[in-house]
C-alpha cells in the first residue's frame, strides 16, 4: 500500500515546535528520505534537546505507518 508523504510530513511537524523544517531527501522503492532542521529561538539546540523529539518522530511514525526509522548521526 502506498503512503501519501504529505500526510507524514505533517506528522513529522507535529511532534515538536522546534522543527523548523522537513524535507523530501529522495524516495526509493518504499523507503523515503527526509531532512529536518531543528531551530530554537532560546538556546543553542544540542544532542540531548533533539533525541526526545526523534524519538516521539519514530514511534508516530511506527505506530501510524508501520514505518522504521534509520537514523543518520
Amino acid at each position: 500500500e502506498d503512503t501519501l508523504l504529505g500526510p507524514v510530513i505533517n506528522k513529522i511537524y507535529a511532534q515538536s515546535k522546534l522543527i523548523q523544517s522537513v524535507a523530501l531527501v529522495g524516495t526509493y522503492e518504499q523507503n523515503a528520505t527526509f531532512r529536518i532542521n531543528y531551530l530554537s529561538r532560546v538556546k543553542s539546540l544540542n544532542a540531548g534537546d533533539i533525541e526526545p523529539v526523534r524519538k516521539r518522530i519514530s514511534k508516530e511514525l511506527s505506530s501510524t505507518y508501520s514505518a522504521k526509522l534509520v537514523a543518520k548521526e
